[in-house]
């Protein structure tokens, strides 16, 4: 039986979710000749590069010590990437937003490795899903006969039906 997730969980996994598919949303709008929304889309990922790694750190720490986010974790998090989003543009720092994102992916794997010397099968799907989210920011430059925007969202989509295994294997253990 699969337990129900907290919901301020849900909510930061909603948010870290929200930004990667606002990204794609207005990816595919620009591609279809709706050229007024690059801005939006350069908002959606930046905020993807920024606040969504930024929740994924706060629910990932909740999701391997089996404890609930409470309302200031919560609140705490989403403040902590909603000032970095503002500051980031506010300087014109956007490409700092992939060092944001590097240093989140190497937190969440650092955490699982807790989840894994406590054998927890969830830690196992979310490092799994981190090396997918890592590809991810790679996947221009990998040498592939397909389109490198292609590639990025079939890994963004692996991704995130790995988070979502590690989410419905929580209280499972490995061995």
């Amino acid at each position: 039986m699969i337990k129900p997730q907290p919901r301020y969980n849900c909510l930061l996994f909603g948010i870290f979710i929200s930004c990667i598919l606002g990204t794609a949303v207005a990816d595919i709008l620009i591609y279809l000749g709706v050229h007024r929304l690059e801005m939006t889309y350069e908002m959606f990922l930046l905020a993807s590069t920024v606040v969504g790694p930024i929740c994924l750190v706060s629910v990932t720490w909740s999701l391997i010590r089996h404890k609930p986010t409470n309302p200031l974790q919560f609140w705490v998090t989403l403040l902590l990437g909603i000032g970095m989003l503002v500051t980031l543009i506010e300087f014109g720092v956007q490409y700092l937003g992939v060092i944001v994102q590097s240093f989140c992916i190497l937190v969440v794997m650092l955490t699982s490795l807790l989840g894994l010397a406590n054998r927890q099968k969830s830690a196992l799907w979310i490092i799994i899903a981190m090396i997918l989210y890592a590809l991810t920011a790679k996947a221009g430059k990998i040498p592939l006969p397909a389109n490198p925007k292609d590639l990025e969202h079939y890994l963004l989509a692996l991704t995130l039906l790995s988070m979502g295994k590690a989410f419905t294997n929580e209280f499972r253990y490995l061995f």
